[in-house]
């Protein structure tokens, strides 16, 4: 005897990301795209600590100087030149493991609607995909590395089989290693072709899967590969302009590039203190009036006065929020958390590097979305997408993942769900 049965969600899964063909562009002006992006996506060496910002890229936490620490009974002192120490084994480790560290890195999807001309293809691209040894103050797209030697970083393209959660039945079509003299590929501060989907593949529709790994360079953990390679991802068509919009009526064949559950970014922030700037965060469709979702901010806002999350027409949305660790302090029914940075603060962690309190801790902001979020949609001209809103304060970057989930209560530490 046997029975079976179909479900259906009341309500598509938030995705990450932007209703644009292109992701994580920064200050780059894309043909077709109205405005910049403001956000680079990013991913960090294994030897990175956790708060410098990758959930789980890095592999190690407590790992970061100059302090000393007395982790795991072992006493360590990190000296002024010495910003990271890596652990050389598992058994003798020099910080903390990072229990959310995955080795499989970060994947996006491309969802590819069919095209509008026959025989039109669609060109998966990297832009700047290559890791230099630089300040982000000389090169716009990468940030301080230190001393790390280089690192390699790997992309992978796999055609899906419409099921995204499932990875285990995706087809990779793709690869490409680059590392810093892959100047043949057009790696460096240009867009780089990882693959190009031919009409044939997509004249029904398809869904891709781009993974990206950084590689230690001579695949070891005995030097400090400590740095963060920032990128974009396209999926440009080989007819209309460069970049496209998702919502427009008249672009009904525009690709779409977003994270599934978990984005990793670097922050670009273009303006004076004082002034606020908009992040495009993820779809939400009016089905989930009434409904709870959970966004997550690890490690945000250092230098940053004020976050928000608004709704597609700016006005703020109402939210109750916590810390893991926690802070100390929650919020409830409130529209912003203040996130000044002047001078120690309760909660920081001691052991950490500096005293910002939710340097190296997980932000839920538990959200159910009032009924006004119909009018706010409508206002929009139909815009489904919600923003995250800093108010721009000492600094000009902040390195951080964002996240989001269904569903889920207010107690207990949130995590993550694993890109």
């Amino acid at each position: 005897m046997s029975r079976s049965s179909n479900a259906t969600p009341p309500g598509a899964e938030p995705k990450l990301g932007t209703p644009f063909n292109v992701l994580g562009t920064g200050d780059l002006d894309i043909p077709g795209i109205p405005g910049r992006q403001n956000f680079w996506l990013a991913s960090n060496g294994i030897c990175s600590a956790k708060e410098d910002g990758d959930y789980f890229g890095a592999r190690w936490d407590g790992n970061k100087g100059p302090f000393n620490s007395t982790l795991n009974g072992h006493d360590y002192t990190f000296g002024s030149g010495a910003n990271h120490s890596c652990p050389n084994t598992v058994a003798n480790p020099r910080g903390e493991i990072n229990n959310e560290y995955s080795p499989t890195g970060y994947s996006y999807y491309v969802d590819v609607p069919p095209p509008k001309v026959a025989g039109g293809t669609v060109t998966i691209k990297i832009y700047d995909a290559t890791f230099r040894n630089t300040s982000y103050n000389d090169f716009h797209s990468n940030y301080p590395a230190d001393n790390a030697p280089w690192m390699d970083t790997a992309y992978y393209v796999y055609k899906t089989s419409g099921t995204p959660d499932d990875p285990t039945n995706d087809v990779r079509v793709a690869a490409r290693i680059v590392n810093r003299n892959d100047t043949r590929l057009g790696a460096d501060q240009n867009w780089m072709d990882l693959y190009t989907a031919p009409y044939g593949e997509i004249q029904a529709g398809a869904q891709y899967r781009v993974q990206i790994v950084m590689v230690n360079f001579l695949d070891n953990e005995t030097n400090h590969f400590h740095g963060g390679n920032s990128y974009a991802i396209g999926a440009i068509r080989s007819s209309g302009t460069m970049g496209c919009d998702s919502r427009s009526p008249t672009e009904k064949d525009c690709p779409r590039v977003s994270g599934l559950h978990a984005e990793s970014v670097f922050t670009n922030l273009n303006g004076s203190p004082g002034s606020t700037i908009d992040f495009y965060f993820a779809e939400v469709d009016t089905s989930y009036i009434g409904r709870t979702f959970n966004a997550y901010l690890w490690d945000p806002g250092e230098g940053v006065q004020q976050i928000q999350l608004v709704g597609p027409d700016g006005t703020p949305l109402p939210f109750d929020w916590d810390a893991y660790p926690s802070t100390g302090d929650t919020g409830t029914g409130v529209t912003s958390i203040q996130t000044d940075v002047s001078g120690p603060q309760p909660g920081a962690a001691g052991t950490r590097t500096n005293d910002y309190k939710f340097n190296d801790r997980l932000v839920t902001l538990h959200v159910t979305l009032p009924p006004s979020y119909a009018n706010m949609v409508t206002a929009a001209g139909g815009d489904k997408w919600l923003r995250i809103r800093y108010t721009i304060g000492t600094q000009t970057h902040d390195r951080t993942t964002w996240g989001a989930s269904v569903g889920g209560g207010n107690s207990g530490p949130p995590h993550l769900t694993r890109p």
